[in-house]
């Protein structure tokens, strides 16, 4: 990276400190360096550490690195506030941040370079891919990064002859370390219980949400506001006190192009479930705000391709179709994919997050023929499932839960065998990616009987 046409001076001849060796630290490590920054990494863990190593990147324990005349300490998203080098970054006064708000900063004051900010607690990937897309397709030089996949210093930098959109996911792990951003539109899709483990209570899991839309009126920038929980009332109402421009999505109230986005939503295999047309809706509306002209845009929802592991359509194997929504970390997820298919195997296990699957009910699960529970969270599924008289197999991992439905389903000759786990995949897997691609690698090596 360059830096033809950015603000240098966010790295020239400054210091920086970066905790956490991987593509996230590593990228921003590059750049920073690129840019004429001096460059101290660390890493906790031994077998990362000797990977940066490796890559040649000076690497020095906080306690004896870390100085008052750093311009800053980075951390990669994962790593908690409550880590030792936060209090001797504020004893310092050193400012802590991440790579986003770094990336920010650096071409904020290009007139040609658009921020848009997706955050929530499900459907961020797809409402970011979706707004990448459409935009794209409307000519627009887009960009999707942060937690959808890759670290925004690892994306293009700006075209210098056309208008560059960067469509960022936010995890509230990332928002936590957002600071001047401010960005010219901000999509807030909804709030359920996750990473309570992080953030202590849903009040704090929202703030660190809201974090992205307090500076929206610095860019005359614009809130689109999935409006179906009372946080996304208050949020909307806080805009709205800020007279900041924002679009409300809801049901109640369909807005102009409603009823021709549906239909165009209709027409994609991709975006199947009622759960989709509300992601296409808020891509759709933020989308809006940058391509005046409805029409290419509609054109584009029709031709989106899905994301991977999310309800990903994997293969049709003697009538049965397998889906991959290893995504679905949490139960919230996992219900959008239980309401888009019928007859369904469903593959659900791995580590449960703190309130499992004890939302759902029988209606929630009325299209589950049979359900396959595995992993750490087996038992406890097992006994929700009971107690709610749906049929159910507990089995010791992905693997055997797999061959299980597999077996069933082809004897039946149709259905869907769907992986949707409702749980995270650290007790056996390294990400949900894994997890997903291991499952496709399953249906793959599926013979077919002649």
């Amino acid at each position: 990276m360059k830096f033809t046409m950015s603000d240098n001076s966010v790295f020239k001849n400054r210091k920086y400190f970066i905790l956490g060796g991987g593509r996230t630290g590593a990228s921003v490590a590059r750049a920073a360096m690129a840019g004429g920054a001096s460059v101290t990494m660390w890493e906790d863990n031994e077998t990362a550490l000797d990977a940066l190593k490796e890559q040649g990147f000076h690497t020095e324990p906080y306690e004896t690195a870390l100085q008052s005349d750093f311009a800053g300490v980075i951390l990669s998203p994962g790593i908690p506030h409550t880590h030792p080098i936060c209090a001797t970054a504020n004893r310092l006064n050193i400012p802590i941040t991440g790579d986003i708000e770094l990336f920010y900063r650096l071409y904020r004051n290009q007139p040609d370079v658009k921020f848009i900010a997706i955050t929530g607690t499900n459907g961020k990937s797809t409402v970011t891919a979706l707004i990448a897309h459409l935009l794209s397709y409307a000519g627009v030089k887009a960009y999707a990064g942060g937690n959808i996949g890759k670290a925004v210093f690892l994306l293009p930098e700006p075209h210098p002859e056309a208008v560059n959109a960067y469509v960022l996911e936010i995890s509230s792990y990332q928002a936590d370390l957002l600071h001047d951003f401010a960005p010219d539109a901000a999509v807030f899709l909804n709030l359920t219980p996750d990473h309570l483990e992080r953030h202590g209570d849903m009040e704090n899991y929202f703030l660190a949400k809201a974090k992205i839309f307090r500076r929206l009126r610095d860019r005359n920038g614009i809130g689109v506001i999935v409006n179906g929980d009372s946080y996304s009332d208050r949020l909307l109402k806080n805009l709205q006190n800020e007279k900041a421009e924002t679009v409300e999505i809801t049901e109640a109230e369909p807005k102009e192009h409603h009823a021709a986005l549906k239909a165009a939503v209709k027409t994609n295999p991709f975006l199947t479930g009622s759960h989709n047309f509300t992601n296409a809706s808020a891509a759709f509306y933020c989308a809006l705000a940058f391509v005046k002209d409805p029409d290419i845009l509609l054109e584009g929802v029709k031709n989106f391709v899905g994301l991977p592991h999310r309800n990903e359509f994997v293969r049709n194997v003697s009538g049965v179709s397998y889906f991959n929504d290893s995504k679905a970390t949490n139960a919230v997820s996992a219900e959008k994919a239980l309401s888009a298919h019928q007859k369904i195997h469903w593959l659900a296990g791995g580590e449960a997050k703190s309130d499992g699957i004890d939302s759902f009910t029988k209606e929630t699960l009325k299209n589950v023929t049979q359900a396959y529970v595995y992993g750490k969270a087996a038992d406890r599924f097992y006994e929700s499932l009971q107690k709610l008289n749906i049929p159910v197999t507990r089995l010791p991992d992905l693997g055997a839960a797999f061959e299980s439905a597999k077996t069933r389903a082809s004897a039946q000759k149709a259905g869907v065998v769907l992986l949707s786990p409702a749980c995270a995949s650290f007790d056996a897997f390294k990400d949900y990616e894994h997890r997903g691609d291991y499952f496709k690698e399953l249906v793959k090596n599926i013979q077919i009987k002649q």
